[in-house]
């Protein structure tokens, strides 16, 4: 993306170079102000990330020293790459002022070339402590950079593998309420199918019942056994639906 912004600006320089210095210029002045001020007003409460990433001095100095890059990683990246751009690009927008004479121009972009430097070791320092190749401050604070994400990176993972076992632990008692209220259906369907069974014996007892009385010749005997089988029946109803 910041490679087509700038080949939109230097297009637009060819054509109309004060104008497509002015808003360059705008544009990494709102960019690298807006790192430059958070670089500035940073405030962590060091003895809260000393022991959250069980820092030792030096690595709580540097991790002050470089805020932006342990904070936000990804963006810190991803601008450091942009904001270098900007300090590359001064190699075609300063020839093209200068042959312009917009000598304003051409001065605040170059002067700004110092800042892009600044700035892209503070959002990027890794990078710039192994480009050192054994020579300046950064590369001896290589190894105190290194280890603090390391520590970062160990403390963020343990949290994530908790969120994890929290997870699963969430998931198997979902699953255990899910089995228990799928037998507790179960059950209330084979009780209902019960009850369905008991009534349909009920209506069946009670309709011979009623033809046996109307035949003269059976026996009293009969009548009762199945008036039994009728109470008998009720009983076990009235047992499946208060159970």
């Amino acid at each position: 993306m910041f490679k087509l912004i700038s080949l939109g600006f230097l297009i637009w320089a060819f054509k109309e170079p004060l104008y497509a210095s002015i808003s360059f210029i705008g544009l990494f002045v709102l960019i690298e102000g807006y790192f430059l001020l958070l670089d500035i007003i940073k405030n962590p409460n060091l003895n809260l990330i000393r022991e959250k990433y069980n820092l030792t001095d030096d690595e709580v100095i540097i991790y002050k020293k470089y805020y932006i890059f342990y904070t936000f990683p990804a963006v810190s990246l991803r601008i450091s790459q942009t904001i270098s751009g900007f300090g590359l690009s001064v190699i075609i927008w300063i020839p093209l002022l200068l042959y312009n004479k917009l000598w304003v121009s051409a001065i605040i972009i170059g002067l700004n070339l110092f800042m892009t430097f600044y700035l892209s070791k503070k959002l990027n320092p890794l990078h710039f402590a192994n480009y050192k190749g054994g020579r300046g401050k950064m590369y001896f604070e290589k190894r105190i950079i290194n280890s603090v994400q390391n520590k970062i990176f160990l403390y963020k993972n343990s949290n994530i593998d908790s969120i994890l076992s929290s997870r699963n632990m969430h998931k198997t008692r979902n699953d255990t309420f899910k089995d228990m209220l799928y037998e507790e259906e179960f059950a209330r369907t084979k009780i209902k199918e019960k009850q369905t069974q008991y009534k349909a014996q009920i209506k069946n007892i009670e309709e011979k019942l009623k033809e046996y009385e109307i035949i003269a010749n059976v026996s009293a005997s009969t009548i009762d056994e199945l008036k039994e089988k009728l109470e008998e029946a009720k009983q076990n109803l009235w047992e499946s639906e208060t159970s």
